[in-house]
Order: C-alpha cells, then structure tokens, then sequence
C-alpha cells in the first residue's frame, strides 16, 4: 500500500531531504484523524523513519517542519506517544526547536508534538520532556514569537500538561527556565483572547497547586495578581 511505499522511499533515499520532506508530509497527510493509517505507520516503521530524518537532516527546515507535524498527528495515538518516545522522538523535536528558534513554523508544530505527547497520565513523556530540555525550548519559543497567537496557545498547553499529575520537579524547571513571566506576558499580550487566556491561568493555577516551595509560590500569586490588575486595566482603558 501506500504507506508501506512511502516509508520504503525514506528508507531508500536516507540522504535525499527532499525525499524526506516529501515523504513526512505524505505521512501527515495519511495520520490526520485516522486512526487505522496511524497504527499502520507505526507497524511499518514510520516513526522510525520519521525521526531518521529529522536525525540526518537537522539544518533542513522543511524536514524538520513536516516531520513535527507528521509526529503530531501520530501522537493522537497513545500507543504512538510511546513508540515516538523509544524512538527518540523527543530528542529530535527539541533538537529541532533549538537548531531553529526563529522559525515560526517549526517551533509551533515542534510545541504541538510535545503537547500531544504529554495528554495521557502517564509520566514517562513528561519526564523524557524534561531531561530533554524541552521545557527550556518551550519557554523560548514563547519568548521569541511573542505576538503569535498560534505558537503561545501550543506552548502553554504543554506547560500545563508538563505540570499535570506529577511532582514538583517540573514546576521549579518551568519557574527557574523563566516560565511564569513567559505566560505573564502572554495574558497582557493576547488580553483579547479568551481561549489563551485561559490556557494561561491553567497553566498559573497548575504552578501554585501544592507548590513544596514557598518562596516560589508566593513569587507567582504575585506574578499573577499583577497580571490580573494590568489585565483589567487595560480593559478599562479600552472601554
């Protein structure tokens, strides 16, 4: 079948990144909301060949931009979260993300890969996340393309997922990699939108849930409460 063909031409043409950027978005294409072709992918080594290429072709933007979004789709499967995860397929999206900091496309399908590799319960992605150092990139993506809507509301959900049924150890690294002024930012930027708005407070709220230590607790309830009063001060001033 077609995948089966798809993959073998990645495999064949290893060094060739057109074959692989093509190749990546044939694959996109087939996993978006099909279950079934997002199995069959992972049954005929897609992911492997996927995470191949992004290992071979880190300075090809269009690699890297399609294979991000070929492994977001396959990571609405909970049992492809897995197989990208033995895959290295972390690795290669916080690779990824830091070969190109300015590039809006990569950074925005980068965050929608970790954030869909971070929706079940179970910690292992989060931690592999982590150790990665994704949690770094994911603040800087924020950073670096503030005014884009699309890649803060990607990046604050997967701050709120890193922070979702685990210890304290992500909260601190989201604190200490400059996270809390990073989403403080967000809500006085996009104050309009309602959608990242919310996503923000989610993400705030997470931060100060049984937070073991004080002192950064208290450093973000202050955070926050002046988000809030520049929130609505600009609201005033706008009406």
């Amino acid at each position: 079948g077609g995948i089966e063909a798809v993959v073998s031409a990645m495999r064949r043409h290893e060094h060739v990144s057109g074959v692989q950027e093509q190749a990546c978005a044939a694959l996109m294409s087939l996993a978006y909301r099909n279950n079934a072709n997002q199995i069959t992918i992972t049954e005929e080594g897609g992911i492997k060949a996927i995470v191949s290429a992004m290992r071979r072709n880190e300075e090809s933007v269009g690699v890297q931009e399609q294979a991000c979004w070929a492994l977001k789709n396959l990571a609405c499967n909970n049992c492809n979260q897995t197989a990208i995860a033995k895959a290295g397929g972390i690795e290669a999206v916080v690779t990824a993300m830091r070969q190109h900091k300015g590039l809006v496309g990569v950074q925005e399908k980068a965050c929608a890969v970790l954030r869909n590799m971070t929706t079940s319960n179970s910690n292992a992605n989060r931690i592999a996340i982590a150790k990665a150092g994704g949690i770094e990139a994911v603040v800087t993506a924020m950073r670096q393309h503030k005014g884009l809507v699309g890649v803060q509301e990607k990046a604050c959900a997967v701050l709120r997922n890193m922070t979702t049924s685990n210890s304290n150890a992500n909260r601190i690294a989201i604190a200490e990699a400059g996270g809390i002024d990073a989403v403080v930012s967000v809500m006085q930027r996009h104050a309009g939108s309602a959608d990242l708005q919310e996503l923000a407070c989610e993400v705030l709220d997470d931060l100060t849930d049984g937070y073991s230590d004080y002192g950064n607790r208290v450093a973000v309830q202050s955070i926050l409460g002046l988000a809030v009063i520049t929130i609505f001060a600009t609201g005033a001033a706008a009406a």
